[in-house]
């Protein structure tokens, strides 16, 4: 009974540990680098609101000649019928993210096209995410999200 209850234990710790790490894409420059990736970490679809990317993690201390300065959202949205509503969040830790925006405030767009934000100057590690949080007018809006580092 010892060892059922034993390996249990361990299937419950393993999912555990690799649910709580699935969710974080490293896509810090000299990493990618190492891996032989394209300067664009990360691209993703969303389409419905109240969505997310990834948490993306990126390390800007590192001390490699890739360090990451610079994080690029470049989000490009068709279909917005009246706005869409887009958040990026960064935070120390992945289950702490905070609005980047200094007042907290969300960023709407009112068109479709392509719209480029850069946090500067990164000075530590830290996850980030950009989420979808609304859209009014109707439910076609869709972001295509491209994140790139450097």
């Amino acid at each position: 009974m010892k060892i059922k209850h034993l390996f249990i234990t361990l299937l419950l710790v393993v999912f555990a540990v690799s649910v709580a790490n699935a969710a974080v894409t490293d896509i810090t420059p000299w990493k990618m680098a190492e891996r032989n990736q394209p300067a664009i970490g990360y691209i993703d679809t969303l389409s419905v609101a109240d969505t997310s990317t990834d948490t993306l993690f990126v390390d800007g201390i590192h001390g490699k000649d890739n360090n990451a300065e610079n994080i690029t959202f470049c989000v490009t949205i068709t279909g917005i019928t009246t706005n869409a509503v887009i958040r990026i969040v960064n935070g120390h830790a992945s289950n702490r993210l905070g609005n980047v925006d200094e007042d907290g405030t969300d960023t709407t767009i009112t068109a479709d096209g392509t719209y480029n934000f850069t946090i500067q100057d990164i000075k530590s590690k830290g996850y980030f995410a950009l989420y979808f949080v609304s859209e009014s007018g109707g439910t076609d809006a869709v972001i295509i999200v491209s994140v790139k580092v450097g």
